[in-house]
């Protein structure tokens, strides 16, 4: 299965400059909402974690500039998540070891007998997975207890589906219709003295 970890959003060009350039406008104020919603849906917290470690994920999610068409009816902008600043987006979009699209299996250690990372706050406990208490730290003012985790299996990480799910935002969707609708309106309103029907 392959993995989007994009959204792409277009808007048909006329005649007038003026038009396009309000468009235009338009068609960036609405990539901002697009890309606000992913980096808030990508630091939904799933499991034991916070939601947000690094912040890296957030700040991948980007607007590419507009680009135009080959045959310049139409213009569009992508928002997307950039991997090379967050390796990890595409794992966090559609899931690892047995929560991979199409299913997967246990995640073990390659090179030792078992894993071993750091969880702060609750630990993570299966019977595949030891945790022991290793100290505490001040975090946003508040203590928190630090754990060094073992484990010699995994089952991996769930999805969160943040770029699927703001690729197919009714709400966003239909705003963004109504924006151009009443873009196109006013235009029409201001150039004619009529009104669409």
């Amino acid at each position: 299965m392959k993995v989007n970890l994009s959204v792409r959003r277009s808007i048909r060009l006329t005649a007038s400059a003026e038009l396009n350039a309000a468009k235009e406008e338009l068609l960036m104020q609405m990539a901002a909402r697009y890309q606000e919603r992913a980096r808030q849906l990508a630091a939904v917290p799933f499991g034991l974690g916070s939601g947000i470690k690094t912040g890296a994920l957030q700040r991948a999610i980007k607007v590419a500039a507009p680009h135009l068409s080959p045959q310049g009816k139409s213009l569009s902008v992508v928002i997307y998540a950039d991997l090379e600043l967050a390796p990890h987006a595409l794992w966090q979009e559609a899931g690892t070891g047995l929560y991979r699209p199409g299913g997967g299996d246990w995640i073990r250690p390659r090179r030792a007998q078992v894993m071993h990372w750091e969880q702060v706050g609750q630990p993570y406990r299966s019977s595949f997975v030891r945790a022991l208490l290793s100290g505490v730290r001040l975090r946003a003012g508040k203590t928190v207890k630090v754990y060094d985790q073992f484990a010699y299996k995994v089952r991996g990480v769930r999805p969160k589906w943040y770029m699927r799910q703001t690729r197919n935002a009714a709400d966003l969707r239909q705003s963004y219709r109504k924006a151009v609708a009443a873009l196109s309106q006013r235009y029409l309103q201001r150039t004619t003295g009529h009104e669409a029907r």
